[in-house]
């Protein structure tokens, strides 16, 4: 009798295909926080947190593959493999059941295009893992931004006036945040002090206008601009000269064989000034030079001989600053008397007023006086600036500079003998007023 061995084989046929989705998303907090899979612009490097999202059979379920066939270990493995340019830059493995989520943490992204394949795999007869597929996900593409052009600030290194001026930017073609700053906020850019300040634009023209004369400052500016990476910088050195000069002569009177001394005073220091005298007679036009005296403020001017006549002449002055020139001065006249007698000292000088005109602006009380004298204008608007008493020699013997402007001033002479004496009374405006007054206790 004939015996036979039947093997009898089951074959398992799937009617269904399935392929694998994996899908790769980043983490950003704005300007909605949430997992996002938009490509990147980044200036150098950004760090992101990654997901990924795999399933095998989307729509299917969870439980779709194919079962192990390694009896006692019945675990799948997943391969998870962050590339950037198809190179390696991580990788997980996992043994286990399904999963559906896995991250990349802090991960340091430059520009490239990154992605993740997902090799899926799961044990066979022998217990040997085999591939049940291999998925790439999405790609995140990384750009890396330019940087921003450098940027530059052109106009004058010195302002001669206290009138705005024109600078110029230059070295974007884009629109551009400017934010300006100045280590002195007595210039206005724009018509505005209050620093920083912010322009939007392209290459703007700004106007910079100093408030106060002889000060300097540092404008500097800084630009930014979307889809550019970093900041540039410029800046420039600004100094507003705009000098002015007061003008005064002591003595204003003098007799025979005497000296007087033209001083001029600028608004503010000057480190290297030039100074031009200007002088004439009373009765002269102003001649066409100057009389150079360099940086001395001071002019000096002797009458050896005796004159036949009084001789009356007119100073003016005007400095030099770094290439800024003020103008001339208001005028100060000096008289030279053929004799000392006292109502030749009586100075006059154009604009000036006659002594009974004076006695409508201005009031000196007592005179004689027995060591206190009062000063007052008749206008409120006017203010004593400063007070100048002399000798009948045209020495100054005394000089008032008030604390407060006022339109008044008592002054004491307790110190000073008897006699007559010669007063000016210089007002806000540089105005010089003459008089005399007698001490008689």
């Amino acid at each position: 009798m004939k015996k036979y061995l039947y093997i009898i084989t089951f074959i398992c046929i799937s009617n269904s295909t399935f392929a694998g989705v994996a899908l790769l998303d980043h983490y950003q907090s704005t300007p909605l926080s949430g997992w996002y899979n938009n490509n990147l612009n980044v200036c150098g490097s950004t760090t992101k947190d990654l997901r990924l999202y795999y399933t095998y059979c989307p729509g299917f379920g969870t439980n779709c593959a194919p079962a192990n066939s390694c009896f006692g270990n019945p675990n799948y493995r997943f391969l998870v493999t962050l590339e950037k340019n198809g190179l390696w830059v991580d990788d997980h493995t996992f043994d286990g059941g399904y999963w559906t989520y896995d991250y990349f943490y802090a991960v340091n992204m430059t520009p490239g295009s990154y992605r993740i394949k997902v090799v899926f795999q799961k044990r066979n007869l022998t217990c040997q893992y085999v591939t049940l597929e291999t998925t790439y996900s999405n790609t995140i593409v990384v750009t890396g931004l330019p940087n921003i052009s450098p940027v530059s600030i052109t106009g004058p290194n010195v302002i001669c006036t206290t009138n705005s001026q024109s600078y110029t930017l230059s070295g974007t073609s884009v629109n551009t945040t400017y934010t300006f700053n100045s280590t002195n906020n007595t210039f206005k850019l724009n018509g505005s002090n209050t620093w920083p300040i912010n322009i939007t634009g392209i290459n703007p023209t700004i106007q910079i206008q100093p408030i106060v004369s002889g000060s300097s400052t540092t404008l500097s500016v800084t630009t930014s601009s979307s889809g550019y990476c970093g900041t540039s910088n410029s800046s420039i050195q600004i100094s507003s000269l705009n000098p002015l000069l007061t003008v005064i002569a002591s003595p204003t009177c003098t007799g025979p064989g005497g000296t007087t001394t033209v001083t001029a005073t600028p608004n503010y220091s000057i480190s290297n000034p030039t100074y031009g005298w200007q002088k004439k007679l009373s009765s002269a036009a102003w001649p066409t030079n100057d009389i150079n005296t360099g940086s001395n403020p001071t002019y000096n001017l002797s009458v050896v001989t005796t004159p036949t006549v009084d001789i009356s002449y007119d100073f003016r002055a005007r400095v030099t600053d770094q290439g800024c020139v003020s103008p001339y001065s208001t005028s100060v006249r000096v008289r030279w008397c053929k004799d000392n007698g006292v109502y030749c000292c009586i100075p006059k000088r154009e604009g000036e007023f006659e002594e009974e005109q004076l006695e409508n602006k201005i009031t000196i009380s007592p005179n004689p006086s027995n060591g206190n004298l009062f000063v007052k204008f008749s206008e409120s608007t006017f203010e004593i600036k400063k007070l100048l008493v002399s000798d009948l020699s045209g020495r100054i013997v005394k000089v008032v500079d008030p604390k407060t402007n006022s339109a008044e001033l008592n002054i004491n002479f307790d110190e000073f003998s008897n006699g007559c004496y010669l007063l000016q009374v210089i007002d806000q405006g540089n105005t010089i007023y003459n008089s005399k007054f007698i001490l008689s206790r």
